[in-house]
């Protein structure tokens, strides 16, 4: 075996140090206030040149290489109309990780931002204006390729923020409305922690907890939401768990799991009714006033309920294993089977209510727009038993009921038919 010659490891050492004092030399220039300039007017530069509104940078703190804060970030449009400001970024990187096709961070901050996106008279959004115009050149067919970096980030927070998104018109910083106004919409504080981000957009991979996640819109009915929890989806399989969504009034609980249905690639309603799951809700309460901020106008039932609800099978079969109300003084517990629940025509119920109680007084006070209060002036009622089977429009079911007035034992039918629909009802009222 031939020895290296000597002057090749001589010179290929001198390479390495040359090549090393390099890095090390641009590591601690990093470090210097004049590269924390020369980067501000470049990134400026970069900005402005890519966009035709006009960002400025107050200042940039850290290095490249461990932690970078840029302060002051100021954006505004040809005429220096102001549309975002953000006091600090923060960016904690792990560059190496880049040469392993993944971008990845052990940290990012975004503080202290205010955005105020306005649609003109003509129906066009102030941020578009400032973006790129569209290249003119046409570029020849090619076969896209997937994303190939994978991104990570330890913990993401965006805190003391605000952001509008609303009319020109709409001018009043107080407005507050009952449901969501599609011209005035404002989000006066949003204070957001994400941890253990993942994504891998070529594996359709996606996995985020919600460690804190605070909302608060200008809407009157619920003025503050808040999320936790955790959502994990990879390929085929969804993992909701344990996520609470909680308001002034609502504290709800959602634990879903499918390992059948892919929600980026070939989603379909077939493949959402083929799909099997297990799902928990849990709610304690929920108000119908938080339904309003999302549903405008409706007002049929007011007030809270609690709930809790476990179904599982798909949406051909789907299995009922509990569905539990309570209301103030009435308790139902609901078990029993639907199948094609997205089919109406084909749809098929088999339950039954156990061993509850109804308060007749609660239905008026759960939904007082039908005034039904004086039709409802009887004493509680406890259900031994109420079943219900078939369709919506053709079922038959019978019922056991105690009062203090007195028990009810019965059957009933209902059936439609062309030309002729027929209601069947055999009561036998024991005292």
């Amino acid at each position: 075996m031939k020895k290296v010659p000597a002057y090749v490891l001589k010179y290929t050492r001198g390479t390495l140090y040359v090549i090393l004092s390099l890095v090390v030399a641009l590591l601690v220039f990093s470090q210097t206030s004049l590269f924390r300039s020369i980067l501000k007017d470049e990134l400026t530069s970069i900005l402005n040149n890519t966009f035709r509104g006009k960002v400025t940078i107050g200042s940039i703190d850290g290095t490249l290489v461990t932690s970078l804060i840029v302060h002051d970030i100021r954006v505004a449009d040809s005429a220096n109309t102001e549309i975002a400001t953000i006091k600090r970024i923060e960016v904690y990187p792990k560059l190496l990780e880049f040469f392993r096709n993944r971008i990845n961070v052990d940290k990012i901050v975004i503080d202290g931002m205010t955005a105020d996106l306005v649609t003109d008279s003509n129906g066009v959004l102030n941020i578009v204006k400032i973006l790129p115009k569209p290249s003119e050149k046409k570029e020849a067919d090619t076969v896209s390729k997937p994303f190939p970096y994978l991104i990570k980030a330890g913990t993401f927070e965006f805190t003391n923020s605000r952001l509008n998104f609303r009319k020109w018109n709409f001018t009043d910083t107080s407005a507050a409305y009952e449901s969501l106004n599609m011209d005035d919409m404002r989000v006066r504080n949003i204070d957001i922690k994400l941890n253990d981000i993942l994504i891998d957009i070529a594996k359709n991979s996606y996995q985020i907890t919600f460690s804190r996640f605070c909302l608060e819109p200008n809407l009157l009915n619920t003025p503050k939401l808040s999320v936790e929890g955790g959502i994990d989806i990879e390929g085929r399989s969804i993992d909701i768990n344990e996520l609470k969504l909680k308001t002034a009034k609502s504290d709800v609980l959602l634990d879903y799991h499918t390992r059948e249905l892919n929600i980026f690639d070939n989603f379909t309603t077939d493949s959402l009714e083929k799909a099997d799951f297990v799902l928990t809700m849990v709610a304690t309460p929920f108000h119908f006033a938080d339904l309003t901020s999302v549903v405008k106008g409706f007002d049929l039932i007011k007030g809270p309920v609690e709930l809790n609800f476990e179904a599982s099978g798909n949406f051909i079969n789907t299995d009922i294993k509990e569905l539990e109300l309570k209301s103030r003084q009435t308790g139902l517990k609901l078990a029993g089977n639907i199948l094609n629940v997205m089919k109406a025509d084909r749809m098929r119920i088999s339950a039954e209510i156990t061993n509850s109680t109804l308060n007749p007084l609660d239905i008026h006070e759960l939904m007082p727009g039908l005034n039904l209060k004086q039709f409802l002036e009887f004493p509680t009622i406890k259900i031994d038993s109420i079943g219900f089977y078939g369709s919506p429009l053709n079922f038959r079911g019978g019922l056991g009921l105690k009062s203090a007035s007195g028990n009810i034992a019965g059957t009933f039918m209902r059936q439609i038919s062309v030309p002729r629909n027929s209601i069947s009802v055999n009561m036998l009222r024991c005292r």
